[in-house]
């Protein structure tokens, strides 16, 4: 709870912030963890435009850095739909009224982009509309672009960091096959012992829908399809998710998994 009253006042001071004409952003760090959102005025929000700042970022704030993002949009709409999608009104979100929201049609106002590190590779995704997707690899190999354990590979696809002085790190991951509790379990603890946050929580799924987590797009922007699955299929596929901290042991629950 503490977690998510920090993310609201910080969201609406941030609204606030992104109201005027100046480019903003937004910024979380620790010390192996970088996340950085920013907003790019609109006629400046091309492919090549954010690449030239995803290699900036890259070479610069994000060169140490074992985990990095940074978020490109040009409206406050967008900088916070790509951050948390919170609650819906009288409670959680579930595949019921998740679906009623993103009937209501593509979510972003304006290109979105994103360049996200993990280790020596990474990534920019840069997503125009509904049906205009673009990806390159801007360091590094696509073998170094996920986990493994236990022969299945698991992609990040987004993180983020809340909490007083970052203490919160939330990992969300794509699984290339079915979802095993042992090998998400290990998973989380390699990302816990090497990126040190506070706490970390792994969440798990083999597809980029993750309806019910607050801290992820309602409408996952940086994957080439996004077709919204029926209910059988949301609710069908293994969901999991791990959480550790400093001194206990690694905590999971979930749905559909493996022991």
């Amino acid at each position: 709870m503490l977690q998510l009253i920090w993310f609201v006042a910080s969201a609406a001071l941030t609204l606030c912030a992104l109201a005027g004409d100046r480019p903003e952003r937004r910024e979380q760090v620790t010390g192996k963890v970088l996340q950085r959102a920013t907003t790019v005025p609109p006629v400046e929000m091309t492919p090549l435009r954010a690449e030239e700042l995803g290699r900036e970022f890259l070479a610069g704030p994000a060169a140490k850095k074992q985990l990095a993002k940074l978020s490109l949009s040009t409206n406050v709409f967008d900088f916070l739909k790509l951050e948390f999608h919170g609650h819906p009104a009288g409670g959680d979100y579930d595949y019921t009224n998740a679906l009623a929201e993103l009937k209501s049609g593509y979510p972003f106002r304006g290109p979105v982009a994103r360049v996200l590190k993990l280790g020596r590779w990474a990534v920019l995704d840069y997503r125009g509309d509904a049906t205009h997707f673009t990806e390159k690899v801007l360091e590094g190999t696509r073998d170094e672009a996920a986990l493994s354990a236990g022969g299945s590979r698991y992609a990040v696809l987004d993180f983020e960091l809340t909490g007083t002085n970052a203490f919160f790190l939330d990992v969300y991951l794509r699984s290339t096959s079915g979802l095993s509790a042992g090998d998400a379990a290990s998973i989380a603890r390699r990302l816990f012992e090497e990126l040190a946050p506070g706490m970390l929580t792994a969440h798990f799924r083999t597809d980029t829908w993750f309806l019910e987590a607050n801290y992820f797009p309602l409408l996952f922007p940086f994957t080439p399809d996004i077709p919204v699955p029926q209910a059988y299929q949301y609710l069908g596929r293994p969901d999991l998710s791990c959480k550790v901290e400093f001194g206990s042991r690694v905590a999971c629950s979930g749905r559909n998994f493996q022991p």
